[in-house]
């Protein structure tokens, strides 16, 4: 499946028309011997100032993020002290979420770098510097990330923020 660049951009383009942040691209199954596997890409947006109150952790499935624009600073790992478990997300199947970690480690994340964030780690968008936007493997084992139909997606806005 190629994605390219001219689609990357027209993606963000139309996101930033409606004010969405996070809009899935394409869903493949990855093949082999586990015919649950696949992967999903999305293309994610952080405007200047945007933070999120809640760490999320995904319990099955890994993230891998690429930033094509901007710098924002995330939390990373720790553990959660207000734990609860969250609605099941169509990007991330099912997990937990919290607005305290002890012991998160606070990054910096900016164009040109990759970041990788394992299933059942707890992570949070904490401030964009700058407008940012970044491209979201999400690698899921189980199947339970039912971003889209199998393929390339047609943008179209969501009628709801997940």
């Amino acid at each position: 499946t190629l994605i390219t660049a001219a689609q990357i951009q027209e993606h963000k383009q139309s996101m930033v028309a409606v004010n969405e942040t996070d809009v899935a691209m394409s869903m493949v199954k990855m093949g082999g011997s586990d015919e649950e596997y696949q992967v999903g890409v999305s293309m994610v947006v952080r405007y200047e100032g945007q933070s999120k109150q809640y760490y999320a952790i995904h319990d099955d499935v890994a993230e891998v993020y690429y930033v094509i624009e901007g710098r924002g600073r995330m939390k990373l790992g720790g553990t959660i002290t207000d734990w609860e478990r969250r609605p099941v997300s169509i990007e991330n199947g099912q997990g937990s979420r919290g607005t305290i970690s002890e012991g998160a480690v606070d990054i910096t994340i900016e164009a040109g770098d990759m970041l990788i964030i394992p299933a059942g780690t707890p992570h949070k968008w904490d401030y964009a510097d700058e407008f940012t936007a970044y491209m979201v493997v999400r690698t899921d084992p189980e199947g339970v990330a039912p971003l889209l139909e199998l393929g390339m997606a047609e943008f179209i806005a969501p009628a709801q923020q997940y």
